[in-house]
């Protein structure tokens, strides 16, 4: 019965492309791709549907069709919810035994291997007995909380990837929208003038983009069936993939939790008030579920990268959830959406960490303690509050970026840029 579900699962062992593959790529496929014959493995996370399935796919095509690698040295195998780590072992001996050349180097694919209780012991021990002989890829569906156990596990022999909701740049080169040559020619552009014309063209474009929901199979779907399918997508997350493999003992109030956190995004988290309804225990837990699906980021109140404990923080919701059915007025509601947009996109570029700073009525929205950077969002087009912000970075030598609606250049030492650019 195994035997029969890999050889399913591995129609490229018959001549036949692994599906559905599209022509268009998100931007990770090419460090992925670049590094496929580094024998660290790659380890991709971020929230179901977000493409990490179909990425690993366009690895093994492109595996198959430009490196011209023997289809019999490419393993596929897609987990499920109740599956443990022996599992693993045996799909791997099947496929090292009686299928693959054991003298030449073979790529094996695991996706969504959390499902596999126990997988990070099995496959330390793979990679240590088949080191340079089998380059490694993986993908989960829970990115933080799975990050801190590998690295107590697989220290070393793995890279960190993150699948975020699209890019702005990235939807509209899936989407085969026309602008993408606008976008282009915007950020490559010196002349002010048409650098700020280009900018006010796409703006309403991207405001559109933060509707959309920006999961790729969203992208050309009528909003009405996109409404439908983010209500999946969320049920999903918060049922077969939290109940797959934490210990949920309270669904109503994880699921009550995470609405809670989409109402007030960009909020301070008290636990001990959201404790009000029940235990603190049980709510730091499943803040770190939340966390570890990719359904919420946090950002902790330190000028310090070391510090993260005890310290105030901050919750913002997956900016491409954050609109959907939200009783924000719509000014606030999409300046609180391009705020989580820009903070994916610094986590994006592995700035670790990302916190803010706050004290008494002043706030800077992030910073990158290592890199001494500041970034204030200001989308909704006023520009109150940057005394306040020069007076953080004078203080504390930071330099200063602030994203906007569509204003570029530098002042006062501070750096202007569309949000649409990050």
């Amino acid at each position: 019965m195994l035997r029969e579900s890999v050889v399913q699962q591995n129609p490229q062992w018959q001549g036949v492309n692994l599906s559905p593959v599209f022509e268009k790529r998100r931007k990770l496929f090419g460090r992925l791709w670049e590094e496929r014959e580094l024998k660290l493995m790659s380890y991709v996370t971020g929230p179901r549907r977000g493409g990490k399935s179909v990425l690993l796919r366009q690895i093994v095509n492109e595996l198959l069709n430009a490196d011209k690698i023997s289809p019999r040295q490419i393993l596929w195998y897609e987990f499920e919810v109740g599956d443990n780590k022996e599992k693993i072992r045996e799909v791997f001996d099947f496929f090292w035994t009686e299928i693959a050349d054991t003298g030449r180097k073979a790529y094996v694919f695991w996706d969504e291997i959390q499902y596999a209780h126990g997988y990070e012991t099995v496959v330390k021990h793979l990679y240590d007995l088949y080191e340079g002989k089998v380059k490694f890829f993986l993908t989960g569906s829970l990115s933080l909380w799975y990050k801190r156990k590998i690295q107590e596990s697989m220290a070393g022999r793995y890279l960190p990837y993150r699948l975020f909701p699209l890019s702005f740049e990235e939807y509209l080169d899936l989407g085969n929208f026309g602008e993408l040559g606008d976008y282009q020619k915007m950020m490559e552009e010196d002349k002010e003038g048409i650098r700020n014309g280009l900018t006010g063209k796409l703006t309403p474009v991207f405001r559109q983009f933060l509707r959309s929901g920006r999961f790729p199979e969203l992208i050309n779907l009528p909003e009405g069936a996109r409404d439908l399918y983010l209500d999946t997508l969320v049920n999903g997350a918060l049922n077969q993939d939290a109940f797959g493999y934490f210990d949920i003992r309270r669904p109503g109030e994880l699921v009550s939790l995470y609405e809670y956190l989409r109402l007030n995004s960009g909020g301070i988290i008290s636990v001990a008030k959201l404790a009000e309804r029940a235990s603190a225990k049980t709510i730091s837990a499943y803040l770190e579920i939340l966390e570890a699906m990719g359904l919420v980021y946090f950002v902790y109140n330190s000028t310090d990268p070391l510090i993260r404990a005890n310290v105030i923080r901050k919750a913002y919701v997956n900016s491409a959830l954050f609109l959907r059915e939200t009783k924000l007025d719509p000014v606030t509601s999409t300046g609180l959406a391009v705020e989580s947009y820009v903070l994916e996109r610094l986590l994006e570029r592995g700035e670790d960490p990302v916190t803010f700073w706050r004290r008494r009525n002043d706030e800077v929205d992030f910073l990158l303690p290592r890199k001494k950077l500041a970034y204030e969002v200001k989308f909704r087009g006023e520009m109150g509050g940057l005394v306040k912000l020069i007076r953080f970075g004078e203080q504390k030598k930071f330099d200063l970026v602030v994203a906007t609606l569509n204003k570029w250049g530098k002042e006062k030492g501070i750096e202007y840029i569309p949000a649409c650019a990050f």
